[in-house]
């Protein structure tokens, strides 16, 4: 008996279940420790006794105030002599944090309350979060402006540990500033919370479809742990179907078409007149886009100057400009003139030429003769579609009568590299060319010279590699912007984690030549190598820096000579950006620092640079520091003045408001620099915005700068500009142009059911419809309209309300008005039902499903309604007043089946419900084959 008993005890003890076993011979088995989850749990208890007599007693539990045992505290408990006895504890808690690293107690006691035994049990609640939102506000509809709509939001926290959360109410739809509300609130565990937000309904929102507000729930660490979408119906009468799908959130404040009029010191001899209007608009099957930017100092009598301004045709295929026109590539062309453009369906393929007038003034006022013309064309092949080899093609003539010079231009850019060759590697060459001559006397060498300019762009990935190469070469007679340069430029990252490291070499050499004498010719070049670690330490903090070596040389004009210098540097850039979880505060800073020489004149000299800047919600602050000159004329001024170079630093504040629910905006910021070289100077701006109406806004803006010069001079600016801004109403022109009209819906009771509104019918106010399940509610006129539609057919549903119903209407959008009178009229109730005829052993095999039947009523003016059979075969009509013939719609009786009396007549009487035969429809009988048996 030993052995069985001693590997009992083992195996109990193995499982982690000691058994308690008093002198008395009463035993307790229980787990040391139990593991505790939200809602129920259950402990096991066996009591055994080992004595020849019964045992009578009671079971206390000893609990910690956050657990309920629904058994009670007290058990009563009866043991027979020899027998065991098995308990289960029932416990509940709804605060598991409260209960990490507590303990439950178990004492048995006999009758005479003297202890017999007790056992701990360790409590384990493990780390589990669980945080869900749940969407409890009450059904509500938008129907005019300044109602209240209120949100409630129930937050329930079933995991175990104790939450700090934040609730975001937003939507995409709102005018400003997308989130209008944030909500952190504290949860312990099992803890639940009712939130509440209202907002005011506005007039842009009653344009939408249906209004979405959007709930995030967000843990303290960033991580999202719900989302919810609360959509809110529009019942308004006034409804315009391109408002409620096209609608941009940002129309009221910025607008592709406006006119902006603005007065710098209106009540000063310093006026200077500011006008400003842009418009895009359809013109018969095209497009008109302008622009306008037109200044006026002083007084009216003089004459403007108006620039950026021009007039852009699209129609089809083809595009023409007329006005100021800027060209911006291989050669910067800017002027007076006029473009024209074609392309081919799918915009892959593009040929454009203009011709312009070298004047930035379109009327030419302030010319004093003219500085030249242009000439261009350009080609663009395979653009914006993939797979296929681009090329971009320029050619440009160009006369300058600034300095006397003709040029001509050719460039070439291409794909070097088939189609779909690599789709990691991308490789582009270049190839340019030109003449550059003079017309005038005054050359330094020949009048003409040829040019020539070659390139090598690569981009492309290998395993985990990224590279990138950019290497140009032109002569110095070269006729585009990039004259006489001699360019490398490679790179080489990859990312290692969440890091991102690349190291870099740049080479640039700049000597362009001229063939006037009156340019001097010049010589210049920058070599740097960098190596750049990028590190986001985590989602809040992100570390960059950027050791680099970097030697640049050239000419620079010192004591009316020009002198070759050459500086030499090692320096560390690093940056920092640092921004709160709740992503109220925001901290940059960069820092440079290193060692500068120059060659002959200066060693190693020590140069440090920082900034800062810090952003909360509308605050801003920013600084600077600089200790040294980092420019190579910086520092030679300071040795050829004898002055030590000394430190000079800024600060600033900013800050930024609204009011009026954003109606008025308004910011401002000041600053202070300060520097022993320079001088001292302040400055400060004000600005302010308040928009009037809808897309009326006034705006205002006042500038004071002082400045206090080494010398002593002082010097003080001041400017005061206002004017208003008026948005003018377009739309998207990328959309394709489609015919709209408007629908009037007057909804009356016909009480004498005539169809007509005349004597006794009373106006239906405030009654719900839908229009292409669009909410509709009718004025105090009873009317309700739906501007710009698109042509085509809608379906009006007009549901039952205090006994009236209206009968569904379709009507065509053909024209550019509709009006639809709409009767409404008290209802019967006609019910009915469809049976189907089936003998198992006769009738074929068919579908036996009662729903899908479709049952058609007619009355005598010719009106025909239909219902649906359920599931049941049951049917109901809601009809007027009439005389009606009632039947099945035999198209939707299935194969195989069919009905003989498929007609029932009936006069109906408003407010009455009335009853139809069933429906019967019968099955085809089977085909049976007879086969007669004789004798022969």
């Amino acid at each position: 008996m030993k052995f069985p008993l001693y590997f009992l005890f083992l195996s109990l003890t193995f499982f982690g279940l000691t058994p308690v076993k008093a002198q008395s011979g009463i035993s307790l088995t229980v787990e040391p420790t139990i593991t505790l989850n939200r809602g129920l749990n259950t402990v096991d208890i066996m009591l055994q006794n080992d004595t020849q007599e019964d045992f009578k007693g009671t079971l206390f539990l000893k609990l910690p105030k956050e657990l309920t045992s629904i058994v009670g505290e007290q058990i009563s408990v009866h043991i027979d002599a020899g027998k065991k006895r098995f308990i289960a504890l029932r416990l509940t808690t709804v605060a598991l944090s409260s209960l990490k690293k507590k303990q439950l107690n178990l004492e048995l006691r006999n009758l005479d309350q003297k202890m017999v035994l007790q056992r701990t049990v360790q409590l384990d609640v493990p780390e589990k979060r669980s945080v869900f939102i749940q969407d409890v506000s009450p059904l509500q509809y938008f129907r005019q402006v300044g109602d209240s709509i209120h949100v409630k939001l129930q937050v329930v926290n079933n995991g175990t540990t104790d939450e700090q959360v934040n609730i975001l109410f937003s939507s995409p739809d709102r005018i400003g500033d997308r989130n209008f509300k944030a909500m952190p609130i504290s949860l312990r565990s099992g803890q639940d919370s009712l939130l509440q937000f209202s907002f005011v309904v506005e007039r842009y929102m009653l344009n939408l479809a249906q209004y979405t507000v959007r709930i995030t729930g967000i843990y303290s660490n960033s991580d999202v742990f719900g989302n919810a979408s609360i959509l809110f119906s529009n019942i308004s009468s006034d409804r315009n179907f391109q408002k409620m799908f096209r609608v941009e959130s940002n129309e009221t404040v910025y607008s592709r078409n406006f006119v902006d009029f603005q007065v710098n010191n209106p009540f000063d001899s310093r006026s200077m007149y500011y006008l400003r209007s842009e418009g895009a608009y359809r013109l018969g099957d095209g497009k008109l886009r302008y622009s306008f930017s037109g200044t006026q100092f002083g007084d009216f009598g003089s004459n403007p100057n108006i620039n950026s301004t021009f007039v852009e045709f699209e129609q089809g295929q083809m595009q023409a400009t007329l006005g100021n026109i800027q060209e911006s590539d291989e050669i910067s062309i800017y002027g007076r003139g006029a473009k024209v453009a074609y392309w081919n369906e799918d915009k892959t393929n593009k040929v454009s030429a203009g011709f312009i007038e070298k004047s930035n003034d379109l009327l030419g006022f302030y010319n004093n003769g003219s500085l030249g013309f242009s000439a261009f064309s350009r080609l663009m092949l395979g653009a914006q579609e993939d797979g296929r080899k681009a090329y971009d093609g320029q050619v440009v003539y160009s006369k300058d009568n600034s300095d006397s010079t003709r040029s001509f231009l050719f460039a070439n850019t291409f794909d070097l590299l088939p189609k779909d060759y690599d789709k990691n590697l991308k490789l582009t060459g270049f190839i340019g060319g030109g003449l550059y001559s003079s017309f005038a006397n005054d050359v330094r060498t020949n009048a003409t010279q040829p040019s020539g300019a070659f390139g090598l762009k690569a981009n492309g990935r290998i395993d985990k590699w990224s590279y990138s190469s950019d290497n140009f070469f032109s002569t110095g007679y070269y006729t585009g912007n990039r004259r006489g340069v001699f360019q490398l430029m490679e790179r080489i990252s990859r990312n290692i984690g969440k890091g991102n490291y690349s190291l870099g070499y740049s080479y640039f050499e700049y000597s362009p030549e001229f063939v006037s004498k009156y340019f001097n010719t010049f010589k210049s070049t920058n070599s740097r190598v960098d190596v750049s670690i990028n590190i986001p330490v985590s989602s809040f903090f992100n570390w960059n820096m950027q050791p680099y070596w970097s030697k640049e040389s050239g000419q620079f004009l010192l004591n009316n000579q020009v002198s070759n210098l050459t500086s030499r540097s090692l320096q560390f850039m690093s940056s920092v950006n640092l921004r709160s979880r709740s992503y109220k505060h925001n901290l940059y800073l960069t820092t440079e620092a290193g060692l500068i020489s120059v060659e002959d004149e200066l060693k190693d000299k020590f140069v440090f640079r920082g900034n800062f800047s810090y952003g909360y919600k509308g605050l801003g602050l920013f600084g600077t520091y600089q200790r040294g000159a980092f420019q190579v004329y910086e520092l030679i001024n300071s040795i050829r003045l004898g002055r030590e170079d000394e430190d000079r630093f800024t600060v600033g504040a900013s800050y930024s408001g609204a009011f009026f629910r954003r109606k008025f905006v308004w910011s401002a910021n000041s600053s202070a620099s300060f520097a022993p070289i320079s001088g001292n100077g302040y400055a400060t701006n004000v600005n302010g915005s308040y928009r009037v109406a809808t897309n009326t806004m006034v705006t205002s803006s006042l500038q004071y700068t002082y400045t206090k010069g080494p010398t002593g001079y002082d010097y003080s600016y001041s400017n005061f500009r206002i004017g208003v801004r008026q948005n003018l109403k377009g739309k998207n022109l990328d959309l394709p142009t489609e015919k709209t009209g408007n629908m009037k819906v007057f909804c009356f009771y016909d009480n004498n059911n005539n169809n007509v509104f005349d004597a006794g019918d009373e106006i239906a106010d405030s009654f719900n419809f839908t229009v292409r399940n669009v909410l509709f509610i009718t004025n105090r006129k009873g009317h309700a309209t739906f501007n710009k539609m698109p042509y085509g057919e809608y379906a009006l549903f007009f549901p039952m309300r205090n006994g009236y119903q209206g009968v569904t209407k379709r009507v065509e959008i053909n024209s550019s008005s509709l009006l639809v009178e709409v009767p409404l009229q008290k209802i019967a109730i006609v019910k009915g039902s469809i049976t189907i005829n089936f003998d198992p052993n006769l009738s074929m095999e068919v579908d036996l499903n009662l729903d899908g039947y479709k049952i058609m009523a007619e009355d005598d003016q010719g009106r025909s309604f239909e219902v649906k059979s359920s599931q049941t075969g049951d049917f109901e009509f809601n009809l007027p007043q009439g005389e009606y013939t009632f039947y099945v719609d035999v198209a939707s009786i299935p194969a195989n089946m069919f009905i003989n009396f498929n007609q029932q007549k009936m006069s109906v009487e408003v407010s009455k419900s009335y009853t139809l035969e069933p429906f019967v429809i019968d099955v085809k009988a089977k085909k049976v084959e007879v086969k007669r048996f004789g004798v022969r």
